[in-house]
């Protein structure tokens, strides 16, 4: 299974907050997916530059594409969610990966999306 890294997650991360059972199935993947928001959003913040810059290294971003955009757009369309989840929803939909996340009730409407809170 691919997953698809929310940025709550990563920030748990970094502050050394992740629960055991999240970096578990982070360590068993060899390649760490995130959004292009996740990115934006991770780069900010003013704390940790250097840890976040080095974790945004090891990581594949997953830009953004017509089909992405048009499942942002169906998503927008029937759920309220804001853009950069719907985003995120988007991208895990269309790259079929599972989304890895501790904002659950953000996305637990959102028809199509697996998704994987710790």
């Amino acid at each position: 299974m691919e997953y698809l890294i929310d940025t709550n997650i990563l920030s748990d991360y970094i502050k050394g907050a992740l629960p055991q059972k999240t970096r578990n199935v982070l360590r068993k993947q060899s390649i760490i997916k995130i959004s292009f928001i996740t990115r934006i959003e991770l780069l900010c913040w003013k704390e940790q530059e250097d840890a976040i810059k080095n974790l945004i290294s090891i990581c594949s971003v997953e830009n953004i594409t017509e089909e992405i955009i048009n499942e942002c757009i169906n998503i927008r369309r029937r759920y309220a969610i804001k853009l950069p989840d719907a985003i995120i929803a988007a991208t895990a939909i269309s790259e079929n990966l599972t989304l890895i996340t501790g904002n659950s009730k953000d996305f637990k409407a959102v028809r199509g999306l697996k998704f994987f809170k710790p």
